[in-house]
């Protein structure tokens, strides 16, 4: 949203569920946002809260339980007055997400990886973890597929930015090296004790696990130097919320 031609708000927003519902229900959410020009925290809460309810009450729920064409949404909002912030939808509440949170078939893998990855790292190097997150969801969890799109909403002032699809690729080709990686570090930090030549999968010794941790991680900073500065010291998760917390790197794992 602007104020003349200056931006003074974002919101992204993503779910799983009815795809013609989700298209839907995210236009009417963004428009009020816009049309509201931002707000407090509590204001666009309120919004957001009003928004979902009415379509949820008249689209959602006039259908019988088998047949209803439900979702679920995460959204992502920046303002002057507001910070960053995130909620997410379950039927007809609304509610704050802290740090991190996600939606779909796949949420309870998704958000069982981060519980264990997460933590207050930069910007640009949670993006990162977001992809990671969501290419292991899609190569575990039934009906979870398609391409990964990942959107940065920034601090106010600064418009929405975006992940390339081909970036996206490229870093899904290299996570899938990194089970082998994760076997040789096991190994290793068990002490296992073996002829090499009885192993099919593994390799053993630290010279080559320092070997195949400095490749790996190469591939997947190769590219950093090209970037533009999407936070500096600013800080991310897939989903980030708060004041004095980064910005918002928000997945969408295709709709289900």
């Amino acid at each position: 949203t602007f104020k003349g031609t200056v931006p003074i708000g974002s919101i992204a927003v993503t779910g799983a569920g009815s795809g013609p519902y989700l298209d839907e229900i995210a236009r009417l959410i963004s428009d009020r946002f816009c049309e509201e020009q931002a707000g407090d925290e509590t204001a666009v809460q309120e919004l957001i809260r009003k928004t979902h309810r009415k379509y949820y009450k008249e689209a959602v729920l006039p259908f019988p339980r088998e047949d209803r064409p439900d979702y679920d949404l995460l959204i992502g909002c920046s303002g002057d007055n507001l910070g960053r912030k995130l909620w997410k939808t379950s039927g007809l509440a609304v509610n704050p997400v802290k740090d991190y949170d996600a939606v779909g078939a796949g949420s309870t893998v998704a958000n069982g990886l981060l519980g264990r990855l997460w933590d207050n790292i930069p910007c640009k190097y949670a993006i990162k973890l977001a992809a990671y997150v969501i290419y292991q969801v899609k190569a575990s969890v039934k009906d979870c597929g398609l391409g990964t799109d990942i959107v940065i909403v920034r601090r106010a002032g600064f418009p929405l930015e975006s992940v390339s699809a081909a970036v996206v690729r490229d870093w899904e080709n290299i996570f899938r090296s990194y089970a082998s990686l994760e076997r040789n570090a096991f190994c290793y930090c068990i002490g296992l004790d073996t002829p090499q030549t009885r192993l099919y999968r593994t390799t053993l010794g630290k010279e080559s696990l320092v070997q195949e941790l400095e490749r790996f991680r190469n591939a997947l900073t190769r590219l950093d130097s090209t970037w533009p500065d999407v936070g500096g010291q600013q800080q991310a998760a897939q989903a980030v919320g708060g004041d004095t917390t980064p910005s918002i790197a928000e997945t969408s794992e295709g709709r289900k």
